[in-house]
């Protein structure tokens, strides 16, 4: 298991029951059918989570996504898939929205509530993608990255990982059902 706050999609076994029942006879693979279910809803799982960080930080949803993983996926040999906040991915203040450079340094906002700050010293450096630094002493360099807060710890602290289990549960299920209904159209030649 890597660093992080980790939710893993297994299938209900009633659900593989109905699975079973309604691919007989159509020369459908019960194993492909549960692996196609699961990525989709580790896809949804990943996008949830990375929108609901986006909701809390100030970061646009497409950057949030970037530090949730899906870091596995379903197969033939194991269907579970597992979709993780990284621990140790901290964005750099530029990639929060309405960082810019004052003549004090850097002002940023890293959460949607709260007010801006100012970073005093720092500086955006525009040929290393405009990332925000800081001298450490007096000369030149050493210089240091500056860092907004860890999705995790914004995940974990703000208690969203029972919310997004269950999330989870209910998405799996609803796209078991779509794949039944699907196997069961086209079995009957609806589609």
């Amino acid at each position: 298991m890597g660093k992080g706050a980790v939710v893993i999609v297994t299938i209900d076994p009633r659900q593989i029951a109905a699975m079973k029942a309604a691919i007989e006879g159509t020369g459908r693979s019960l194993r492909k059918e549960l692996v196609i279910a699961t990525n989709q809803t580790a896809k949804k799982t990943q996008t949830g989570i990375a929108k609901q960080l986006a909701a809390k930080l100030n970061l646009k949803q497409k950057v949030s996504k970037r530090g949730v993983k899906i870091t596995r996926s379903a197969s033939g040999q194991d269907i579970s898939a597992t979709v993780e906040v990284n621990k140790d991915k901290r964005f750099n203040l530029t990639a929060f929205n309405g960082t810019k450079q004052t003549a004090a340094g850097v002002s940023y906002k890293t959460m949607r509530k709260g007010s801006k700050k100012v970073a005093k010293g720092s500086f955006e450096v525009a040929r290393w993608g405009g990332r925000t630094f800081k001298r450490v002493g007096k000369k030149r360099t050493p210089i240091r990255s500056l860092k907004g807060p860890s999705q995790w710890g914004v995940f974990v602290v703000g208690k969203m990982m029972q919310p997004t289990v269950a999330e989870t549960e209910a998405e799996l299920k609803k796209n078991i059902d779509k794949r039944i209904r699907f196997i069961a159209l086209k079995a009957s030649g609806a589609i």
